[in-house]
This record gives C-alpha cells, structure tokens and sequence, in this order.
C-alpha cells in the first residue's frame, strides 16, 4: 500500500515540475524579442534603409537579446515609403550565425530587390514578395 502512495506522491511531483517548467518556458518566451521589438531583455540596432524607384523601401534592424545566452536575430522589411515596419511588410527574419557576417540588401530593378546572407543560424521567414515587390536570396548556408 505505501508503495502506491510513493508512485502517487513522486507522479504528482513530477506533474507539477513539468507545469512550472511549461509556465516558466511560456512566460519567458514572452518576453523575448517575438518580432523585433526592444523590450527589458532585447536592444534594437536599426540597419540602413534604402529607397528604391518604385516608392517602397528595404529597411531592417537587428536585436541583440540576453539572458541566459545571447541571441541576436535580423529583421528586413520592405515597405510602401509611407508605412512603417511592421509584421505585414517583414519578408525575411534569421539568427545570426554569430561569424559576424552582416546582411545585405539592395534594388536590382524596380521591383525586384536582391538579399544577401553569408551565413545564419536559423532562418524563421523568407517571403519571396511583397506587394508588387519580388525578393530573391543569396544565402551561404543555414546552420541549426
């Protein structure tokens, strides 16, 4: 009989254990960098914007996020020059490889717009376009 009480007491441990650890996951999930936006774990540091003929623009930022590790994710957006970044208009989000290699982004033609990548950890978005705008890439190698 105790021997079931003892299963019973360590099940309802490890019961709750997990829901702490769930709850603890989520909660600090929140408060990372989601999208690019500076909170009390995250710093953003803006990339150049770059108008093209068409009126829209390519612009981006990256966010450097710590603790327990530090992580530092990119952001592109490609934009009507009246609109802001925003969820709608970012085409492309990756972790840096931390190899210091830094992204670039330009105009081929008016509507097309070339990005490049030597290397990334982890590529969470690429849109191949956006509004009347084409987007090609020019990645290395995605390292997980």
């Amino acid at each position: 009989m105790s021997m079931k009480k003892d299963h019973m007491i360590a099940a309802a441990l490890i019961s709750s254990l997990l829901l702490v650890t769930t709850i603890a996951f989520f909660d600090y999930r929140g408060q990372r960098d989601s999208e690019g936006e500076a909170n009390a774990d995250c710093v953003r540091f803006p990339l150049a914007s770059v108008a093209g003929p068409s009126g829209w623009v390519i612009s981006g930022h990256m966010t450097g996020c710590s603790p327990p590790a530090a992580s530092v994710a990119g952001y592109v957006y490609i934009h009507p020059k009246e609109a802001k970044e925003s969820l709608d208009y970012m085409v492309f989000r990756y972790f840096d490889s931390s190899k210091g290699d830094a992204i670039a982004y330009r105009w081929i033609d008016e509507k097309t717009v070339a990005i490049s990548l030597r290397t990334a950890a982890g590529i969470t978005r690429l849109r191949r376009s956006v509004g009347p705008i084409r987007i090609v890439y020019s990645i290395g190698s995605e390292n997980d």
